[in-house]
């Protein structure tokens, strides 16, 4: 077909351009050039979805683009493309500021006092100055009183008061709280056993290793 059947503009008196397109960009049978009608129907399918699964916004049965974001720019996991999602928090909480939901960030200060306690006292972890949590308890579950919150009790479950030591005075390492080491006032160990392994009564105990050669015979 001759260039003298367009006008200045590219189209022919029918309206259509040497591609077959109109001004609007579909052709006679009413197809852009992606293939889809006004309709957004495909023309190989009959359907608002071309041979791969999308519509003529580029969007599948989901919702989400070849690229796997939805129309509000989020992937399926919910994160923008800068990590972000529909709440404004990345994977880590925080915010485009840096700051979490509550307000700290991650040096653990708070947007609202600049310090490591936020406006009525508390840290993150939920501690204020003293070492106690909104209800009163320290992190090993003392109150100010020294009374453990399960056993109402000085001493915790398994027998250790707020500082660490049992009602016998050892601690976790068996060290005594009255000596600082591992013997107490008597210079007997947690075992009741003096330096040179004996008991009250004089007996030795041998150790562990010295059990084992006896065992074995060597």
């Amino acid at each position: 077909m001759s260039s003298d059947f367009y006008d200045e503009r590219g189209f022919d008196k029918a309206g259509y351009d040497r591609d077959g397109c109109n001004e609007d960009g579909y052709n006679r049978k009413g197809y852009n050039c992606l293939g889809y009608n006004k309709k957004g129907i495909y023309k190989d399918t009959g359907t608002e979805y071309d041979k791969r699964g999308y519509t003529k916004d580029g969007y599948d049965r989901l919702g989400y683009d070849k690229l796997g974001y939805d129309r509000l720019g989020h992937d399926k996991r919910g994160y923008t493309k800068d990590g972000y999602d529909r709440l404004g928090y990345d994977k880590l909480g925080y915010d485009r500021k840096r700051y979490t939901k509550d307000g700290w960030n991650r040096e653990n200060i708070h947007k609202d006092t600049r310090t490591k306690y936020d406006k009525i006292g508390y840290d993150r972890d939920g501690f204020n100055k003293y070492g106690f949590n909104y209800s009163g308890f320290n992190k090993n579950d003392f109150d100010r009183e020294n009374i453990h919150k399960d056993t109402r009790t000085k001493y915790d479950k398994i027998g250790y008061d707020r500082d660490g030591f049992n009602k016998y005075g050892w601690n976790r390492e068996n060290i005594h709280k009255d000596t600082g080491t591992k013997y107490d006032k008597n210079k007997r160990d947690r075992d009741g056993l003096d330096k040179y392994r004996k008991n009250k009564d004089g007996r030795y105990h041998p150790t562990d290793d010295e059990s084992r050669r006896d065992d074995s015979g060597h």
